[in-house]
């Protein structure tokens, strides 16, 4: 009788383990599936981002960031990195190595491969600038919005921190500052892949400035300098227009009889144009009541190699902006 009791317990604790390691097991399935599952959406974001990049399909690129980006500046930037007349930069390969996803937010790590490649009169970059393949740990942060996973503009400034200079380092830079200021891009730009350098490029509060940046870390890339600082200006005079619709609101649809009169509550302070060092648009500023209206442009030959007259880019409230170019 004893015998058979103690065999009767003996099964039952047999059967408790096997129905415990059974429990574990399935709930140990059960989170690595949640987990997978969890995992999938931003890692097939950052994938199809990556493969655009690799195929250097901008629009995709452009697409995927999904960024309010100025047309303009969008342009220029997709102008330079598909010309390779100066500068080739691409992803050779890459792959995701972990994905940690909280809640509505999403890190994705990724080791890429590049290649950088400089040529004619940029090929003294090279001394900033390491040529050739190189392998960058890269990290991008993601947000879900409305049941889709997206680049985090407000993360991604992370990835822009370690930016070495500010907007006003870019103002009469010359001599022996240009030189310095290329050593500090080349070692930013030695530190970041590809596919991170184009989250932060293509964020519409940085892309001026690093497009001007970048213009000045290649050596001689004159007429690239000179577009960045005229897509600079245009982006200006941009904020300026959005300002002065935001004072009409706010004053019975009348426009300031000054530039001055936006600031501090709509602007800041008014921007200086990158070429002139100033502020070139406040003594062209000029509104008319009945109809209400504003008209200013960038005054003084700023621009002029780029092909544009004198007081050009230009803007109004009828017509926007105006370029200068044919």
């Amino acid at each position: 009788m004893k015998k058979r009791q103690a065999g009767a317990v003996s099964t039952a604790v047999i059967v408790l383990i096997v129905l415990l390691i059974a429990s574990w097991a399935f709930i140990g399935a059960f989170l690595f599936l949640k987990k997978a599952q969890s995992e999938e959406g931003p890692k097939k974001f950052v994938a199809a981002y990556m493969d655009a990049l690799k195929n250097k399909d901008f629009n995709k690129v452009f697409e995927i960031l999904d960024f309010n980006l100025d047309k303009n500046i969008l342009d220029k930037i997709k102008e330079l990195l598909a010309n390779e007349e100066y500068l080739a930069w691409r992803i050779n390969s890459y792959k995701i190595t972990d994905v940690k996803v909280d809640g509505g937010f999403a890190k994705v790590s990724v080791e890429e491969t590049d290649y950088k490649e400089f040529k004619g009169p940029a090929k003294e970059a090279e001394k900033f600038i390491k040529p050739g393949e190189n392998i960058v740990k890269e990290t991008f942060y993601l947000v879900k919005d409305d049941g889709k996973w997206a680049i985090d503009p407000c993360r991604s400034w992370i990835n822009f921190k370690t930016f070495p200079l500010k907007a006003e380092d870019f103002q009469n830079i010359k001599g022996s500052e240009e030189e310095e200021a290329q050593k500090k891009m080349g070692a930013w730009i030695n530190t970041i892949g590809f596919g991170q350098f184009f989250t932060v490029v293509a964020s519409p509060s940085v892309a001026p400035v690093v497009a001007i940046g970048a213009a000045i870390a290649i050596p001689n890339f004159i007429k690239a300098r000179g577009q960045a600082q005229f897509v600079a200006c245009e982006s200006n005079m941009k904020n300026i227009g959005t300002a002065l619709e935001m004072y009409a609101t706010d004053n019975f649809g009348r426009y300031p009889t000054s530039l001055s009169q936006l600031t501090p509550n709509y602007l800041k302070s008014i921007p200086t144009c990158p070429e002139a060092a100033r502020d070139t648009y406040s003594s062209s500023y000029r509104s008319s009541v009945n109809p209400d209206a504003y008209t200013f442009c960038c005054s003084g030959s700023n621009h002029t190699r780029e092909g544009v007259g004198e007081n050009y880019p230009q803007y109004n409230s009828v017509q926007g902006l105006i370029t200068g170019k044919q």
